[in-house]
């Protein structure tokens, strides 16, 4: 036998059930939208002091890493992506998550520090060490230059 459904109450149940997560999570932990908000305004004051990668910024640290014994964490089939950055001049990082985090590479003589990398990661040319929270990956691109 079929039942028949009230689309309507369906949705304002399922509305009313994210509601209620969503306070207890904004009791508990605070508001995320407003503290994810602060994070990307002072987050904007360090990016000013980096530049946008270039492909061999990254194949720099990335050759370097594997001749030192880093291991490459995930192989993607796509080109590197936009979000990389060079860091001009020194700063600390502020936790930035998800879509909003950026991976940075830091030239030696450059002090990149951090109390929370967030899903940020950091390359550090100096040593050619990886703060983060996933490996360091090789994409397409770079695979294709590492190669010759």
């Amino acid at each position: 036998m079929i039942k028949n459904i009230d689309v309507a109450k369906a949705v304002q149940a399922a509305r009313k059930k994210r509601f209620d997560e969503v306070t207890v999570l904004q009791e508990s932990h605070g508001d995320y939208s407003r503290r994810n908000e602060m994070l990307r305004i002072s987050s904007q004051v360090w990016i000013r002091k980096c530049r946008k990668a270039h492909r061999r910024d990254y194949e720099a640290w990335l050759r370097g890493w594997i001749e030192n014994g880093g291991e490459v964490g995930n192989f993607y089939e796509y080109n590197m992506p936009d979000d990389f950055l060079v860091a001009k001049s020194s700063f600390t990082v502020t936790p930035l998550y998800g879509a909003a985090s950026v991976s940075i590479i830091v030239p030696a003589g450059i002090e990149v520090t951090a109390d929370d990398l967030g899903h940020n990661d950091v390359y550090w040319m100096d040593g050619f060490r990886h703060g983060g929270p996933f490996s360091p990956p090789c994409y397409a691109d770079i695979a294709n230059r590492l190669e010759r």
